[in-house]
């Protein structure tokens, strides 16, 4: 019989729990429940997320919006450096980054491929 150590056993809930948070959160993006995360339900969801952090409703992230959340990344969404993000530049980011989670390149991302690049794996 093989023992599980205590810290084993908190490493084993804490990948279950994280898996299971990934999981809700591709159901969320997959807004028609086909099992794939198509173009469209990406680029809606980013949109929705824009929307969200834009504040003041100018069309552009400014330092203030984005404190905390897009740390250090904010050099790769302000690809015209002038400081604040506009919509066109953080959905063009946002995309870049999705098109990795799709190893297949089929332009969908499945479950495994979501779960194996959220991971980090």
């Amino acid at each position: 019989k093989v023992s599980i150590s205590t810290s084993e056993q908190k490493l084993q809930l804490f990948r279950s729990q994280r898996s299971a948070a990934l999981e809700e959160q591709f159901k969320r993006l997959d807004a028609d429940g086909d099992g794939k995360i198509e173009p469209e339900e990406r680029e809606h969801f980013f949109e929705a997320k824009y929307d969200k952090l834009d504040i003041n409703d100018d069309h552009n992230l400014t330092a203030g919006e984005i404190q905390g959340i897009l740390p250090d990344d904010r050099i790769k969404f302000d690809q015209n450096h002038d400081g604040d993000i506009d919509e066109s530049e953080y959905l063009k980011e946002q995309e870049k980054r999705s098109d990795e989670f799709d190893t297949d390149g089929d332009d969908s991302i499945t479950l495994n491929e979501f779960l194996d690049n959220a991971s980090g794996r």
